[in-house]
């Protein structure tokens, strides 16, 4: 879904409470979705395997962050197009937060805190990217991959944030292991109407 005037970062998220890192970009900000740019991209994911524990509000906040400066710096610094900001979040497992015994103890509504404190950073890190002088939000589309995952927290996020939620399950999956592009229809459509807003 990228072209030439857009801009792009991968973070990785991995952990537990560890800091999620940025995948081939150390600028602290959106990089060009050149050729070679995306070319690099690639080239890191490659290296890159599953594994460890999830750290959603930390992958949110590594994201927003980037946005955030890349808006800053704006057209001028080469690290926006200015345009429609969009986080997609690709997950198989699900938020350590919830392995923690109070969670998994909680019987009362509200007593776990986990889905709330991912919905609250991502509450804060957009009021901090709605600040930045003509900035508007970024939407976040949510994409689970599995027939076991928990789907209720990427499901909240997506609302959270004006976006979209789907899940592919591994039937779905064509033969390569990689989704059909009719199992990412609602994120497509959501990449349409962004263009225009």
């Amino acid at each position: 879904t990228l072209n030439t005037r857009d801009y792009v970062s991968v973070i990785r998220t991995v952990g537990g409470s560890g800091a999620a890192t940025v995948v081939g970009s150390s600028s602290g900000r959106l990089v060009s979705a050149s050729r070679t740019h995306v070319k690099d991209l690639k080239a890191a994911l490659k290296n890159v395997k599953p594994g460890g524990e999830l750290n959603v509000a930390g992958t949110m906040s590594v994201a927003w962050k980037l946005l955030t400066a890349s808006a800053r710096a704006g057209t001028a610094g080469n690290a926006t197009a200015g345009c429609s900001r969009v986080v997609l979040w690709i997950t198989g497992g699900r938020d350590a937060c919830y392995n923690t015994d109070a969670c998994r103890s909680a019987t009362a509504p509200g007593a776990c805190p986990c889905t709330q404190g991912v919905l609250d950073e991502i509450a804060e890190r957009q009021t901090e990217l709605e600040a930045v002088g003509s900035s508007s939000g970024a939407i976040l589309a949510t994409l689970t991959i599995g027939d076991e995952v928990d789907d209720s927290l990427p499901r909240q996020m997506a609302c959270a944030a004006n976006g979209v939620w789907a899940r592919i399950t591994s039937g779905a999956l064509s033969a390569s292991g990689q989704s059909r592009s009719t199992d990412l229809t609602g994120y497509y459509r959501l990449l349409s109407a962004s263009r225009w807003t």
